[in-house]
């Protein structure tokens, strides 16, 4: 009897080791040949569809994993991952009361992990991100909450830095339903818009939300060390 009660036991104790070893991963497949690509011309800019030789920013695939602690995720293009100040590679993890973002450019990458609103302070500001191939893969430490989970990611090439209102622009999405800009069905000379625009559609409302948040971020970080 008192084998077989610890049996029991060492059943029970493997159960619950299992259960907490258990990994979770998710992916999410792109289309190839899918990139956009917006020029600006005076005030007139518009966007064309199915970019088919930009393989270095096309999005075939994202992925995360969550094991031991750890979040990784995962970035793969049809081409290889650039190293250019033209060309950057963006991925967003939201959990249930955290988030999680990773970017690739000009041969340096960078991301966080920190509690939403509500949340108890964790955070990561020094995850490791690497890029070989045609992937780029970001490790963070896990923190609060990862029930609920969304991905998304954007990869981008332009003309010229920092002259938003001449430069060309390509960008993927992955998926295709976070691009949130109309696109036309004929040729890229075709305006969508006119009169006074003066923005960089899509693009610009991502690149200044993420501007703002890494230098809110940096500045905590400075008067917290």
């Amino acid at each position: 009897m008192k084998k077989i009660y610890t049996l029991f036991i060492l059943i029970g104790a493997a159960v619950v080791l299992f259960t907490t070893m258990t990994a979770t991963a998710e992916s999410i497949q792109d289309d190839v040949d899918d990139v956009l690509h917006w020029r600006h011309t005076g005030s007139l800019w518009g966007w064309q569809a199915g970019i088919a030789d930009k393989q270095d920013i096309d999005i075939t695939g994202i992925s995360h994993s969550i094991s031991n602690n750890q979040v990784v995720l995962t970035l793969t293009v049809d081409g290889t991952i650039q190293s250019s100040e033209t060309i950057a590679y963006w991925l967003y993890f939201n959990t249930t009361d955290s988030m999680y973002w990773m970017s690739w450019s000009n041969g340096e990458g960078a991301g966080m992990a920190t509690m939403l609103a509500g949340g108890s302070g964790s955070f990561d500001m020094d995850p490791e991100i690497t890029a070989s191939g045609n992937t780029l893969t970001g490790v963070f430490d896990m923190i609060g909450n990862t029930t609920t989970q969304d991905a998304w990611a954007q990869a981008y090439e332009v003309t010229e830095v920092g002259n938003q209102f001449q430069a060309e622009w390509w960008g993927d999405w992955a998926p295709n339903s976070k691009f949130t800009g109309e696109v036309d069905s004929g040729e890229d000379t075709t305006p969508d818009g006119g009169g006074s625009n003066t923005g960089t559609p899509g693009f610009e409302l991502v690149l200044v939300i993420s501007a703002l948040v890494i230098a809110i971020l940096y500045t905590q970080r400075k008067k917290r060390f």
